[in-house]
């Protein structure tokens, strides 16, 4: 048997069998798909055999037009998730009772996978402890701050990382800390902490892109923790004048309110 899930923002589904990068059936196929009434497909008279190499991809298509508020992968209806169902046979032909893929082709059906993406402790963000004891954690608690202003010695080591692992890169580096890192509190600190110098380090290493941005929102860092200036990196601080101009005029105003 076979059968599709997803929720209320779910509008149709399929689960496809390739073989040589050629399709050879679905195992499912919803054109309209119902929450309410999943179809289940039965392969007891007809069952199909999958063969080493063979490759089964789930597609999801979702709607949510009609929605207000964003739509968050999660286990609640007004949330969403993309599960195709099978049934098979021997059980010993899988090493784990589920595979499912996230983010950015990660996958969890085997222990080679995460290595495709060029980084080999993709699994270990899940971990707290490892989390706590990698070196690139230990640097960010010595040099950032959570959510602080940036610091300069904080925007140096996380072009750094990220210049120097793929983990902390692009749509993988998205995928790490929202559904890994998220998970834990260690993590969580981490995330804290490189978010202080995130913008900067991406206008850094993405000069192109960040040009319209940086034209209308400048980009600032602050002193260093030992008191000397930060204005002589590439986001010199506008001034902490301007940020105490600020304060004092919302403190008039709340003081008038």
């Amino acid at each position: 048997m076979a059968w599709n899930h997803m929720h209320y923002a779910g509008k149709k589904m399929s689960i496809e069998v390739l073989r040589n990068n050629t399709h050879l059936l679905y195992l499912t196929d919803d054109p309209i798909y119902s929450y309410e009434s999943p179809q289940v497909y039965s392969y007891t008279d007809n069952p199909v055999t999958l063969l080493p190499g063979d490759e089964i991809i789930t597609k999801c298509t979702y709607d949510t037009s009609n929605r207000n508020h964003s739509t968050r992968q999660g286990e609640a209806t007004y949330d969403e998730m993309c599960f195709g169902f099978i049934t098979y046979f021997p059980k010993r032909n899988l090493k784990t009772e589920y595979c499912v893929t996230m983010g950015p082709d990660v996958n969890f059906c085997d222990d080679v996978s995460p290595l495709r993406h060029g980084c080999p402790e993709l699994r270990s963000f899940f971990m707290p402890g490892s989390v706590n004891a990698s070196s690139a954690y230990k640097q960010l608690v010595e040099n950032c701050r959570p959510f602080s202003p940036c610091l300069e010695e904080c925007l140096q080591v996380i072009v750094q990382m990220q210049q120097s692992s793929q983990c902390f890169q692009g749509e993988l580096f998205e995928f790490i800390k929202y559904a890994m890192l998220s998970s834990h509190d260690v993590g969580l600190d981490m995330m804290a902490r490189i978010a202080s110098c995130e913008t900067q380090a991406y206008a850094l290493m993405h000069p192109t892109n960040y040009q319209q941005y940086t034209t209308n929102f400048p980009i600032y860092t602050t002193k260093r923790y030992d008191g000397s200036d930060a204005g002589q990196g590439p986001f010199a601080a506008a001034s902490l004048t301007t940020a105490t101009t600020f304060m004092l005029l919302l403190s008039l105003l709340l003081t008038v309110v």
